[in-house]
């Protein structure tokens, strides 16, 4: 590897996006800001430093300690830094004053910033001060990267195996928000006809208004769930529903685990058809919004027959590809 990568983001993009590299000894992934700051003092000064009641007096009192450590670990050797920001955490990478001390203390850094939504619902995301600033702007999704002049990279997936439970077998998972009232529609329909097949249900709808509730005994609605209990979830299902955001162009992290995981797909992406990663043996295209009942019934067939992948169609996915296309891209 060319550089040092240090991966920014939360306990539920980072893990399932890039644990898969984690062990290697030039990588170093973050869940959570503040883990540059052990001590007690840098801790307490951490703290202060991003505490909402301390910046109505003072904005960022701490700056120069705090820009200093933070995404910036040690590594066994001296290559230059390339630091990826998971678009995630608009106060870090919108702040001028940080960005510019990484680049005065780390000679031949290299920023990447990694939009993993669309870039219209992120009200926080400047793209010309982004392209202006960092070194490479990725996109997920096609039609943003094609639509803002951006790189284009699908998200890239771990295989992660948590410990057994006590989560339910289903037939059908959904786990995503609501968006959109028509996208809500649409998932509502698609749990009404698997349950008119007699296929068990196991659904979670975020961002959904009170009085847009149906079903409520049946379906769990605004509950956070973490990314090692959707994956619990994902492994005692046969099937995982995936429904796009409205003008999304890519592939989600539903398709990674679909294969990853050896699941069943449900998904209305029509560009799946097109890429490397379609297996018509696994994956039910749905043709339209109006989602017929034969539909449901011609997946049912299928559905209780096991299936199976590759290791190298899995590999495909592999976090460990980012990052070369980041070695081949940042040259």
């Amino acid at each position: 590897m060319n550089y040092n990568y240090v991966i920014t983001g939360n306990e539920m993009y980072s893990p399932p996006m890039f644990m898969d590299v984690a062990h290697l000894e030039n990588v170093r992934l973050y869940t959570q800001l503040g883990e540059d700051f052990r001590s007690p003092l840098s801790f307490m000064l951490f703290h202060l430093h991003y505490s909402r009641l301390v910046n109505r007096f003072i904005s960022k009192p701490f700056a120069n300690y705090i820009y200093k450590r933070q995404y910036q670990p040690s590594f066994p050797n001296n290559k230059p830094l390339c630091i990826i920001f998971l678009c995630d955490k608009p106060d870090i990478y919108n702040n001028e004053k940080y960005i510019n001390i990484l680049k005065q203390k780390n000679k031949g850094i290299k920023l990447v910033l990694y939009i993993v939504d669309i870039i219209d619902s992120n009200k926080n995301l400047d793209i010309k001060y982004a392209k202006d600033t960092f070194d490479m702007v990725i996109s997920y999704d096609a039609n943003d990267a094609k639509k803002y002049g951006l790189f284009y990279y699908p998200t890239p997936h771990s295989n992660l195996h948590p410990d057994d439970d006590d989560t339910l077998m289903s037939d059908v998972y959904f786990c995503g928000k609501a968006k959109s009232k028509e996208r809500l529609t649409k998932i509502l329909r698609i749990f009404e006809l698997c349950k008119e097949q007699g296929l068990k249900c196991d659904f979670y709808i975020t961002e959904v208004a009170n009085n847009d509730i149906v079903y409520p005994d049946e379906i769990k609605y605004n509950k956070q769930v973490s990314f090692m209990e959707n994956c619990r979830h994902i492994i005692k299902t046969r099937a995982i529903l995936e429904i796009l955001q409205d003008n999304a162009l890519g592939f989600t992290p539903r398709l990674w685990d679909s294969i990853i995981h050896e699941k069943y797909l449900i998904t209305d992406n029509k560009y799946l058809t097109d890429s490397n990663f379609y297996k018509p043996e696994g994956m039910f295209l749905l043709e339209s919004n109006d989602i017929k009942k034969w539909e449901i019934a011609s997946f049912k067939e299928k559905l209780f027959t096991p299936l199976k992948y590759s290791e190298d169609f899995k590999a495909q996915i592999s976090p460990l590809n980012f990052i070369k296309f980041l070695e081949t891209s940042l040259i």
